[in-house]
C-alpha cells in the first residue's frame, strides 16, 4: 500500500471559476477574479492533499465483470479493463477545512466567498487526483503497463455501493476519510476510483477522468479544461 501527501497545488483561477458554473466569456469574469485570488491564496493554505493506494491483480468474469485481488467481484464495464493485467484502488481526499471555511462562509451571508471555497475544493480534488496518477505511473507500475481512465463508483454505470469494496481494500482512516452506510465520503471533498493496469489496454488514458467515453460529452460544463476538446 502506498501513501503519499502533497504541499504543492496550484489551484487555477480559470478552473474555480468554471467550477463555479461560469465560463470565460461571462460578463462578471473581471469583476470576480480579485475575489477568487483572494479566496484561492486561503485556500493553498487550508487545503490537505492526501493519497493512498494499492496495486491488485485483476480478472474478467464471464458475466462482463471484473475481479480484484483474485476473487472480489468489483460492477463495471468490462470494456475498460480490456487488455488490463492489473488495477490501481485509491482514494483521494483534500481534508475538511475547505468544506468548514465554505460552510462559514455561507453561515455568515458571505455568498460568493462560500461559492469560490467550494469551487476551490473541487479544483483541489482534480489535481490531487492528477499528483496521484503521477505517482502511480511513476512509482506503483512496472515501466511499459498503461494507465486506464480514472472509475468513480456512481459514475461510468458503476454503482455506488462499490465505495465500500474499494474502502475494503485501504487503510482509509490513515488519509483521515471514512464512509457512510449511504456510501459517502466524509470528507465530502474525496474520491475513491479504480484505475485499470496493463500493457496492452484497448482504453489507455492520460486523462485524469472518463470523459472521452462519456455519453454527455459534448453538453457537459464541468469537465476538466484539458478534456474538452
Amino acid at each position: 500500500m502506498v501513501y503519499a501527501k502533497w504541499h504543492n497545488l496550484k489551484l487555477n483561477p480559470s478552473e474555480i471559476y468554471r467550477s463555479m458554473g461560469r465560463t470565460s466569456d461571462n460578463k462578471d469574469w473581471q469583476e470576480t477574479m480579485p475575489s477568487i485570488e483572494h479566496v484561492r491564496l486561503t485556500a493553498l493554505k487550508l487545503a490537505v492533499p492526501r493519497f493512498v493506494g494499492v496495486v491488485l491483480p485483476v480478472t474478467a468474469t464471464p458475466k462482463g465483470r471484473i475481479k480484484l485481488a483474485g476473487n472480489l467481484p468489483f460492477h463495471c464495464n468490462q470494456r475498460y479493463f480490456f487488455g488490463a493485467s492489473h488495477a490501481v484502488a485509491l482514494i483521494v481526499t483534500v481534508g475538511s477545512r475547505l468544506e468548514q471555511e465554505s460552510d462559514r462562509c455561507f453561515r455568515e451571508g458571505k455568498y460568493l466567498e462560500g461559492l469560490i471555497f467550494d469551487a476551490c475544493g473541487s479544483v483541489a480534488l482534480d489535481e490531487v487526483l492528477g499528483l496521484a496518477r503521477q505517482k502511480i505511473s511513476q512509482e506503483m507500475v512496472e515501466p511499459g503497463q498503461k494507465l486506464g481512465y480514472t472509475l468513480s463508483p456512481g459514475c461510468q454505470m458503476i454503482p455506488l455501493e462499490e465505495q465500500a469494496t474499494i474502502f475494503s481494500l485501504l487503510d482509509f482512516e490513515a488519509i483521515g476519510v471514512t464512509l457512510t452506510d449511504a456510501y459517502m465520503m466524509i470528507p465530502g471533498k474525496s474520491l475513491s476510483a479504480i484505475i485499470p493496469v496493463g500493457t496492452e489496454l484497448s482504453l489507455p488514458n492520460d486523462a485524469n477522468y472518463a470523459c472521452e467515453v462519456c455519453s454527455r460529452k459534448k453538453e457537459c460544463e464541468y469537465k476538466p479544461e484539458k478534456a474538452r476538446n
